[in-house]
């Protein structure tokens, strides 16, 4: 594994606001983020809970709305379009152009809501991975993909709704992969966020092939382990000098210290998400929220 950094290019954007990926490769050319050519709608989504739940309802990927005849053909149970969707779809619904990294409350003046976001992407059919190592700690999103008459979920982290008693945060990274079609695909991100200071779109969303993808990630896990290990073992170290000497009270102390350090730096790091990938992540990220995690994600 390679340890040189990184650095990708911005998206190529044509005069219509089309990312224009007919002359990139993903496995020859150097990554890519989504900066420009994105429209956003606010307080707008793409679907909603057919009935109101205290605790908010989560999809998993694999969500698909035949958008010929949503109401019968629809695989995401428990979900419904919202009726201003046809509108964002067709166009008589407007956005605003927006560049990455967004922050709301710079155009919108509230940092608090939800939104949706659109970006249009002309591909000559290749197999690409979206990416990026942490999503906005106290955000959730969903992450869609229009071709023809199927709007398919990639990829949900949380549950963003109207409301922030039904809403799921969870701090979690991107990885979707889509293989697409000739033409021009229609990528929309719902995004909502009732806790964070401020609510935004990053700009690190990575475009490149899956297995470049995979090696950026594994990169990003082995850097993060590795300050881990070296906090965690400083922690040890101190501690166990702390029970031969009584009286080196600072040696207990900085231990301590060094230990929280180590705990949040694996929360950060998606440590166990990574490794326990089917356990129930928001009652974790409550309880992190609660904690001195809160409004340090980023």
């Amino acid at each position: 594994m390679s340890c040189e950094r990184i650095v990708p290019d911005p998206a190529p954007v044509d005069e219509n606001g089309i990312v224009d990926l007919s002359s990139w490769n993903s496995e020859r050319d150097n990554p890519i983020y989504l900066q420009k050519g994105l429209n956003f709608y606010w307080e707008k989504l793409l679907i909603e809970p057919k009935s109101v739940s205290p605790i908010g309802l989560r999809i998993e990927s694999n969500c698909v709305f035949d958008l010929e005849n949503p109401s019968t053909t629809s695989t995401c149970d428990g979900y419904q379009l919202t009726p201003e969707t046809q509108g964002i779809f067709d166009g008589s619904i407007s956005g605003s152009f927006v560049e990455t990294p967004h922050i709301w409350g710079s155009v919108e003046g509230r940092e608090l809501g939800y939104g949706l976001y659109r970006i249009r992407i002309k591909s000559n059919g290749e197999k690409i991975a979206f990416y990026n190592n942490n999503w906005v700690g106290n955000s959730s999103f969903r992450f869609w993909i229009k071709e023809g008459n199927r709007l398919v979920l990639l990829y949900s982290i949380g549950n963003p709704t109207r409301h922030k008693e039904t809403s799921v945060e969870i701090a979690m990274g991107l990885y979707a992969v889509h293989d697409f079609q000739p033409g021009i695909s229609e990528i929309y991100i719902e995004v909502a966020n009732y806790n964070y200071k401020y609510g935004y779109l990053t700009n690190q969303i990575w475009l490149s092939s899956p297995n470049r993808a995979i090696g950026s990630l594994r990169q990003y896990s082995t850097a993060e382990a590795v300050i881990f290990g070296l906090i965690l073992m400083s922690a040890v170290i101190h501690i166990f000098q702390y029970g031969f000497r009584k009286k080196l009270k600072s040696a207990l102390w900085f231990g301590i210290f060094c230990f929280i350090l180590a705990i949040r730096v694996a929360l950060v790091a998606r440590f166990p998400q990574i490794l326990f990938p089917d356990n129930n992540w928001y009652n974790t990220w409550r309880t992190c929220k609660k904690s001195f995690l809160r409004n340090q994600l980023a």
